[in-house]
C-alpha cells in the first residue's frame, strides 16, 4: 500500500512555504527597497534565506529600506523559531491530539525532562529565546552607540541580536560587521549569542538546572557531548585559522586581532554567516576547513543547521573506537544503542546525498558563468554547503547566480532547514507496522 506524507509533514512544510511566500511578497513591494523594487527571484531567495536562518543574499543590505529590514527581522524570528512555532501551532490547537511519537519529539528539546508537558516545553523555549535576545539587544546597543558607526543603534542592536541568536547571519551593514574589527566588543557579543543559540535549548535548560542546584545535578550525556564537541570545534578551528591565515587574510593585524579574527571565523562557521573578513580572502585550506565546520553545524534542538555536533561525534567515535561487529557503543560510562548510531549515519547519508545533488544542479545552472571565469567549482561547492547547512557565508557567488541558480540555492536552504527534521516525523500507521511473517536468508556483501 502506497503511503502518503503524514499530516505533520504537510503542516511543517506548509508553515515554511507560507512564511517564505509571504516574505517574498512583502520584500517585492517598492517600500521594502531603498531604490528600485527587488526582482522576484531576489526577493524569493532573501525571504527563504531569512526563514531558513541562512544569511545568503543576492542584494546588498544597503538596498533595504527600514521597512524591508523589519520584514527580514520578523522572517528570521519566525524562521529561527520555525520548528518551535510549528510545535506551538501543533499543540495549541483546541481538541488537537498529540501522538505518542510527536510528544517524544517535542520533549526531545529537553532530553531528560520527559515529565514536562509539551506545551510547557514550547512556552519555556519561547521565554528563553526572548530573554537571550533582550540581553543581546542591551549589550549590542552599548557597542553600537559607542562605535559611532550606527545612526540607529537601538534598531541595529535589535536586528543583530535576533539574527545572531537565531544563527541567521544577516546584518544591517553592507560589509556585515567588518567595521568593528578593531573594536572587538560587538563581535564578541555576537559570538556569545551565536554559541548560545547553537547549543540547543535542552543544554541551556540543563546548565540552568545544574547551576540552580549548586552544580550538584550532573549534566546529561547529551549536554556533555554538545559542550565537549562545541568547545573542541571552536578551539580547533580557532587554532587552524590562526595558523593558516596569519600571513594571508589576517596579515597586517596585531597578534590579538589575528587571534580574535580566527576565533570569530571558527564560531561563525557553525551556521551564522556574519563576516569580519571576506571569505574570498581566505586560503583554499581555510575555505575547506570552513566547509567542514559548516557541514557539521550546531547542535540538535537549536537554531543552528548542519548535521549537528552529536551526529558527528557519534559517527566519529563509533568509526574509530569500536570493534567490528559490535552494534552498541560505550560512552562516558553510558551505553549508546544501535538505533541511535544507525540514525546518526542515516542523517549523514541523507545530508551528503542532498548536498551532492545541490552541487550537481548548481554546477549545471551556472556552467556558462564558470566557463567565463566568474567563479569556480570550488566556489559552487562552498555556496551549496553554506546553503544546505543554513550558514550564509559566501565567496561572492550569490549575487552573480542566474535565476535558475537562485532557485536551486533557495530549495537547498529549504531542504537543509526542514528536510532532515521532517524525516523524523511519523508516517501514517508507522507505529502499527504488521509483524514480518517472511524471513529472508542472510547474505554477505564485500565492504571496504
Amino acid at each position: 500500500m502506497k503511503r502518503l506524507p503524514s499530516f505533520d509533514k504537510v503542516l511543517l512544510f506548509s508553515y515554511f512555504i507560507i512564511i517564505s511566500l509571504l516574505g517574498t511578497l512583502l520584500l517585492s513591494l517598492p517600500v521594502s527597497s531603498s531604490g528600485s523594487p527587488f526582482a522576484f527571484t531576489d526577493a524569493l531567495l532573501v525571504s527563504v534565506s531569512a526563514c531558513c536562518v541562512t544569511g545568503l543574499t543576492s542584494v546588498g543590505m544597503e538596498e533595504f529600506s527600514t521597512f524591508g529590514l523589519v520584514v527580514l527581522m520578523l522572517l528570521i524570528e519566525l524562521g529561527g523559531m520555525g520548528l518551535i512555532s510549528f510545535f506551538a501551532l501543533y499543540v495549541a490547537a483546541p481538541q488537537r491530539r498529540i501522538s505518542l511519537l510527536n510528544r517524544r519529539m517535542i520533549r526531545s528539546f529537553f532530553v531528560d525532562d520527559s515529565t514536562v508537558n509539551p506545551r510547557q516545553i514550547v512556552g519555556r523555549i519561547v521565554i528563553t529565546t526572548f530573554f537571550f535576545q533582550a540581553v543581546g539587544v542591551g549589550a549590542l546597543y552599548i557597542g553600537f552607540s559607542r562605535s559611532g558607526l550606527s545612526s540607529r543603534p537601538l534598531f541595529d542592536a535589535a536586528f543583530h541580536s535576533v539574527s545572531a541568536f537565531c544563527n541567521a547571519g544577516f546584518s544591517t551593514f553592507s560589509d556585515s560587521i567588518a567595521g568593528f574589527g578593531s573594536a572587538l566588543y560587538v563581535p564578541f557579543v555576537i559570538c556569545v549569542l551565536v554559541i548560545t543559540g547553537g547549543i540547543g535549548f535542552s543544554v541551556i535548560n540543563d546548565i540552568a538546572s545544574s547551576l540552580k542546584h549548586g552544580l550538584k545535578k550532573r549534566l546529561s550525556l547529551h549536554s556533555r557531548i554538545v559542550l565537549l564537541v562545541t568547545a573542541l570545534l571552536v578551539a580547533g578551528g580557532t587554532l587552524c585559522f590562526f595558523l593558516f591565515e596569519s600571513g594571508d587574510a589576517f596579515s597586517g593585524q596585531t597578534l590579538f586581532q589575528k587571534f580574535s579574527q580566527a576565533f570569530f571565523q571558527s564560531v561563525i562557521t557553525r551556521t551564522a554567516g556574519f563576516e569580519m573578513t571576506a571569505q574570498s580572502r581566505f586560503s583554499p585550506v581555510s575555505s575547506l576547513l570552513t566547509m567542514i565546520l559548516m557541514f557539521i553545524g550546531g547542535s540538535p534542538g537549536s537554531m543552528a543547521g548542519g548535521i549537528k555536533t552529536t551526529t558527528f561525534f557519534l559517527m566519529a567515535t563509533y568509526a574509530f573506537k569500536e570493534r567490528v561487529g559490535r552494534t552498541s557503543m560505550r560512552l562516558f560510562k553510558s551505553k549508546i544503542n544501535a538505533e541511535q548510531i544507525e540514525k546518526a549515519f542515516n542523517i549523514f547519508g541523507k545530508a551528503f546525498f542532498f548536498l551532492f545533488l545541490s552541487i550537481l544542479m548548481l554546477s549545471f545552472t551556472e556552467r556558462y558563468r564558470m566557463e567565463a571565469g566568474l567563479f569556480s567549482i570550488f566556489d559552487i561547492m562552498f555556496e551549496s554547503v553554506s546553503a544546505f547547512a543554513t550558514v550564509g557565508l559566501s565567496r561572492g557567488v550569490t549575487p552573480q547566480l542566474s535565476d535558475a541558480g537562485k532557485l536551486v540555492v533557495s530549495v537547498t536552504m529549504f531542504i537543509g532547514r526542514t528536510g532532515l527534521f521532517s524525516m523524523l516525523l511519523a508516517l501514517p500507521g508507522s507505529g502499527k507496522r504488521p509483524e514480518n511473517v517472511v524471513e529472508y536468508p542472510t547474505r554477505q556483501v564485500m565492504l571496504g
